[in-house]
């Protein structure tokens, strides 16, 4: 497509102090000396990036929430985020959408009654692999989302996500029990 969208979803990592030389800064010297290292590292790669688009995906993946990249295919909004995601160390996984996805199975899988087994998916045990890691940052990346309608295959997490009034939206992972139910069968 012309026009292509890629969607990172990360964990919060808060720059709140960094360390320079061996030296312990904090506040808004710890955010310019962040920022600075990472574009250093992307630009080291051969990654030419604006400061000022950086600094706002830095901002955003802390909001803990999503962030969309819209552009032409092709213009580096996927190398960006594994790019940034290998500049801050964290991991990052790139799921590439499919324009046949229909619903959420397409994104987390399903249950087959066939085996009795459940068949997951690359976005399903990411996720999984993130929660059982909290301390270390992940990006799930869906590149080029907008080959499919988003509406169909990723509506539960618009809708949780879009629920300013949870200030950590809960999503179940079809196969994993809630919080609570975990808890009771403890």
């Amino acid at each position: 497509p012309e026009n292509a969208i890629t969607i990172a979803i990360g964990c919060r990592q808060e720059i709140a102090k960094v360390s320079v030389h061996g030296e312990q800064i904090e506040g808004e010297k710890a955010w310019d000396a962040e920022i600075r290292r990472i574009e250093g590292f992307i630009a080291e790669r051969g990654g030419l990036y604006p400061k000022k688009l950086i600094e706002t995906f830095t901002a955003l993946m802390q909001t803990h929430d999503m962030v969309v990249l819209g552009g032409r295919s092709g213009t580096g909004k996927t190398s960006f985020c594994q790019r940034y995601a290998e500049a801050i160390g964290a991991d990052v996984t790139i799921v590439p959408v499919k324009p046949n996805w229909m619903s959420t199975e397409d994104l987390l899988g399903y249950f087959n009654p066939v085996n009795g087994t459940y068949v997951s998916t690359l976005f399903r045990d990411d996720l999984l692999q993130a929660a059982a890691h909290p301390e270390k940052m992940h990006l799930v990346v869906l590149d080029e989302m907008n080959i499919a309608i988003p509406e169909h295959y990723f509506a539960d997490f618009l809708s949780r996500l879009e629920d300013r009034t949870v200030p950590e939206p809960e999503i179940v992972l079809p196969g994993i029990p809630p919080p609570q139910l975990r808890e009771e069968l403890r």
